[in-house]
């Protein structure tokens, strides 16, 4: 029997499905990979992080911990804020607050001048920096939460709220989003300002809104006490035990996040303010910050049980069930879940469910599962040990920020690629289970050099022996000389590797295969 040319078998059709055995995996599907993707119809590496702003003067052994971007409207100055934990502070945890300028490459220091309004940074609830009204918020988790007025050269320091401890006393909020023309504190803390921890209370279902705000670029006037001349207010969100994770506006709606259940918050337009109604009690949120708005009014959620999709009403879209569920959830490391976060990369479409992978230990997050909510493809990519990340946009450039800790701030290049991304493809019976296969000659259709190992077995191997032969039966193809690559392979089953050459963007679509049957054995 002579040898024949299969069809085209594209390889960017499908990506990563890790939670079906690898030999009922479709067509071109992958069972495994590693920095590498599909992205515009191929196969391409997945781009790296490179360092950007160093930590300040002073503050050497410092860890970045949370970054955002503070560009008040009508401005042409991009600054970005961060918090530090100073390790080298009598407490090892205190936190400072710091505003970058891009422009100048100075450091400006806003933590707040006031002893007795610095916090301590506790790693289970991670300190928040967000813009609100063109003003920049510190919600530290652990303390009062902070402001600074929009200044081009950064000039002054963070202030408590006003009005905060009228309402809270020595109460401080864990979670502070904004919502609409207000602020939503969320899970409430009181450590009554003593060094007992006999006398703490934890509040973790409170809920409390602010008055709406009357005046661009201020906060005055806003209140957190409510009474019959305002619209501030609290409530105990009680329809579930679990606590409240975090929250985040969808549309019209506020959704707040609990460990096991999933609450809509909207606005009545009378005296009640807001009205509160439970849509999911069957999973809530994985951790903090484990949500995404991907736009059309959805949210994407890392729940306890799965990954879905919403749009604030009682139906939801199961994303990873029988995909990359199992798997995802096998490697976080459940000691580390507070770490884990998500992040919008909105440039390629994609979201970046960011963990400490099982068995692993450093500062931060170090691997990452990314759903592209665009044609739906899934990868897998490593992390440079980040605990935060921001996606900042000025004049039509977009740059990705990055806390890494002792690192400082690291940015996500748009052109240097992370080096021997790889995909697999095992025990692929190539349609036929029953006979053994002879191939001769593979044809890969990329536009760059890549590696490429194939391995023919009569039975299914141990992950140990078969990488073992991949790496002995690597070959390189270059189009630009090359236009098929020689083997030798027998074996029932097929096990292909697929690894970019270094850090040339291989972008490959489609491979074909000389093959010829040697009968049923």
């Amino acid at each position: 029997m002579p040898f024949q040319i299969t069809p085209e078998i594209d390889f960017s059709a499908v990506g990563l499905i890790t939670d079906i055995p690898a030999h009922a995996l479709p067509q071109g599907a992958w069972n495994d990979c590693l920095n590498i993707r599909v992205k515009d119809g191929s196969v391409q590496g997945v781009n790296a992080f490179v360092a950007s702003i160093g930590l300040p003067s002073g503050y050497s052994a410092g860890e970045v911990m949370s970054v955002t971007q503070w560009t008040p409207a009508g401005s042409s100055f991009l600054n970005i804020a961060y918090v530090l934990k100073d390790t080298a502070s009598s407490t090892g945890t205190k936190g400072r607050v710091f505003v970058y300028n891009t422009s100048t490459s100075v450091h400006a220091e806003i933590t707040n001048s006031t002893s007795a309004a610095n916090f301590e940074i506790d790693t289970q609830y991670p300190p928040q920096l967000f813009v609100f009204n063109g003003i920049l918020i510190c919600n530290p988790g652990t303390g009062n939460p902070q402001f600074i007025s929009a200044d081009a050269t950064t000039n002054g320091n963070l202030v408590d709220l006003p009005n905060w401890s009228a309402m809270a006393g020595t109460q401080y909020s864990r979670i502070m989003r904004p919502y609409k023309n207000r602020l939503v504190a969320m899970s409430f803390f009181d450590d009554k300002n003593t060094a007992s921890l006999a006398d703490d209370e934890a509040y973790p279902v409170d809920f409390a809104w602010s008055s709406h705000i009357t005046t661009i670029d201020s906060l005055a006037g806003v209140t957190w006490q409510a009474s019959t001349v305002n619209t501030a207010g609290d409530a105990f969100l009680t329809q579930t035990p679990g606590r409240i994770l975090d929250g985040g506006q969808l549309g019209e709606f506020f959704i707040a996040y609990k460990s096991d259940s999933v609450v809509r918050v909207s606005e009545t337009g009378d005296n009640f303010i807001l009205r509160f109604d439970s849509i999911f009690e069957d999973d809530g949120l994985y951790s903090t910050r484990c949500f995404a708005n991907i736009g059309d009014s959805q949210h994407l959620v890392v729940g306890n049980y799965g990954v879905y999709l919403h749009d604030g009403q009682s139906s939801r879209q199961d994303i990873a069930k029988g995909l990359f569920q199992e798997t995802m959830f096998n490697l976080v490391s459940s000691s580390d879940k507070e770490r884990s976060f998500v992040f919008q990369q909105t440039r390629d479409k994609e979201v970046w469910f960011c963990f400490r992978e099982k068995g692993t230990t450093g500062f931060g997050c170090n691997k990452a599962f990314v759903f592209n909510y665009s044609d739906q493809k899934v990868h897998i990519r490593t992390l440079p040990n980040i605990s935060d990340m921001w996606e900042a946009e000025l004049n039509g450039s977009l740059q990705i920020y990055a806390a890494k800790g002792t690192s400082g701030i690291h940015s996500l290049s748009n052109t240097v690629l992370i080096t021997s991304g790889f995909f697999t493809r095992i025990e692929d019976s190539m349609e036929n289970t029953s006979i053994f296969k002879d191939i001769a000659t593979m044809y890969p259709e990329s536009k760059g050099s890549l590696k490429i190992s194939l391995v023919g077995s009569s039975t299914k191997m141990t992950e140990s022996d078969l990488n073992t032969s991949f790496n002995s039966n690597d070959k390189t193809f270059d189009p630009a000389s090359d236009h098929k690559v020689n083997v030798r392979e027998s074996g029932r089953f097929m096990n292909l590797r697929v690894t970019m050459n270094g850090t040339n963007n291989p972008k490959l679509t489609t491979l074909q295969f000389g093959i010829k049957g040697q009968g049923k054995r």
